[in-house]
């Protein structure tokens, strides 16, 4: 999306939307219809829970106020929670790329850990992105403004608490959902392209907040009796973004290669003409 002096909610929707129907073809290629049912009925469920109790109690993320507009469940926008089922997919699946390469790939272990990873990468996500979403885009209000740009510590740990149970609930059950077994999925799924597209989008939201930065005007913006300037706000979520998103895609694109002896027979069968 272009850089615009004031944001719009419009764009976040078709930003979020555009990436919510890659990871329908994503996710479904991978774990099938049903696969994708289960994951999109967790991780909803789940998030809908915790913003609604944090909304209510302050647990986990601490007490805050969602500003957007729309269809409400429990005080909490029902676009809210497809934000964790879209960049929880992309999540979930770096985390699956980074793991794989560890000799515990496809044990019990390996099925706590890459929901750990996962939760971490997702956090990361939320690291880079909440300051502009609290701030500059006025997407929802915290009660106590503190920690990163107004962003209390609670909010990241909720992060954290939330991403782990949807991964590891959905880990639960992965294992009885197979991939499509039509030839065209097989090959999609063959292909290091298909492994290397969530890698790419998590790498370019970083260059996505150095050109918000580039652009930004020269405005503050007040919350809690603090003053920040917009091009600050972007300027801390692309450094935060850099340290955790990027990184994390470059690790994982680099797993995204076939393993020798692994899969690379696979891809080369699909490369093979019918």
């Amino acid at each position: 999306m272009p850089a615009v002096p004031t944001p719009s909610t419009t764009l976040d929707a078709l930003g979020l939307f555009a990436l919510l129907g890659f990871v329908v073809v994503h996710a479904s290629l991978a774990v099938g219809w049903r696969g994708f049912a289960v994951y999109v009925a967790t991780s909803y469920i789940v998030a809908l829970a915790f913003e609604a109790t944090s909304i209510a109690v302050g647990f986990p993320f601490g007490y805050y106020v969602h500003h957007t507009e729309g269809p409400r469940l429990f005080d909490v926008p029902v676009v809210v929670p497809l934000g964790y089922v879209v960049y929880g997919w992309l999540a979930w699946s770096l985390a699956g790329l980074i793991t794989r390469a560890g000799s515990q790939a496809g044990s019990r272990a390996h099925r706590v850990v890459t929901p750990v990873v996962a939760a971490f990468i997702l956090a990361g996500w939320d690291f880079g992105y909440d300051a502009i979403g609290s701030t500059v885009r006025d997407l929802y209000t915290y009660r106590d403004p503190s920690g990163f740009m107004g962003v209390p510590l609670s909010n990241f740990l909720g992060w954290l608490l939330t991403g782990w149970a949807v991964f590891q609930l959905f880990a639960l059950v992965a294992d009885r959902f197979t991939p499509p077994t039509a030839a065209g999925a097989v090959a999609a799924t063959a292909r290091r392209e298909y492994r290397l597209w969530p890698c790419a989008i998590w790498a370019l939201i970083p260059v996505q907040y150095l050109t918000d930065f580039a652009s930004a005007p020269d405005t503050t913006v007040e919350r809690g009796g603090h003053t920040f300037a917009v091009a600050d706000v972007y300027e801390a979520s692309a450094t935060a973004a850099i340290l955790t998103m990027l990184v994390t895609a470059v690790i994982a694109g680099s797993h995204a290669w076939p393993q020798p002896g692994a899969d690379e027979p696979a891809e080369k069968a699909s490369q093979q003409p019918p």
